[in-house]
């Protein structure tokens, strides 16, 4: 398997249960969450792993927390720039949350609020997989005051969210009730 693409200064660590991202990938891909494509993935500051496909990027959040904003701010910058060229209000979004480290101060809220603003504008559909009930309820509140129901959904569960992406299944936002956070 080729190696990701570096952007940034940093690789990305772990997902929620494993060391290597290329064993998540390849897991993914068996699963059928995404497509097995190497050349498609690209790593990014530390905090993000995006991969597309022909119709879906996904990006993976890592379990680094984010306790410098101006860094993990400036990480959405590597998100846009790994989609130059592409016409991204074509593809739909996977963001999968579910190794994030949760924080919601006003300082974190208040940054994150215009990122996320460009990110869910610039595709056609947002799918969001979270792990626990909190962090459902805080993204989910997100879409809300942001205006993005009608394009941006949360899901527990990363096969409804893809599903529902491909215009499968008309699942509503699914939110976990009482899955206990991973081990870190």
């Amino acid at each position: 398997m080729r190696e990701p693409v570096r952007v940034g200064t940093a690789l990305l660590s772990a997902t929620h249960s494993m060391s290597d991202p290329h064993e998540t990938m390849e897991e993914a891909a068996a699963s059928g969450l995404i497509e097995a494509s190497p050349a498609a993935t690209v790593q990014l500051d530390g905090y993000w792993l995006l991969q597309h496909d022909d119709s879906t990027v996904i990006l993976w959040r890592s379990d680094k927390r984010p306790d410098d904003m101006p860094a993990f701010l400036a990480s959405f910058d590597g998100i846009f720039t790994a989609l130059a060229g592409r016409d991204a209000d074509s593809f739909a979004l996977l963001i999968d949350l579910r190794a994030a480290v949760g924080r919601n101060d006003p300082e974190f809220e208040a940054g994150l609020q215009q990122r996320r603003h460009e990110l869910f504008e610039r595709f056609k559909q947002t799918a969001v997989v979270v792990e626990t009930a909190v962090g459902s309820l805080q993204v989910h509140r997100h879409i809300v005051q942001d205006g993005y129901g009608h394009k941006v959904r949360v899901f527990s569960d990363p096969d409804q969210a893809r599903r529902w992406l491909q215009g499968g299944d008309a699942v509503t936002n699914s939110i976990p009730r009482g899955r206990p956070a991973p081990p870190r």
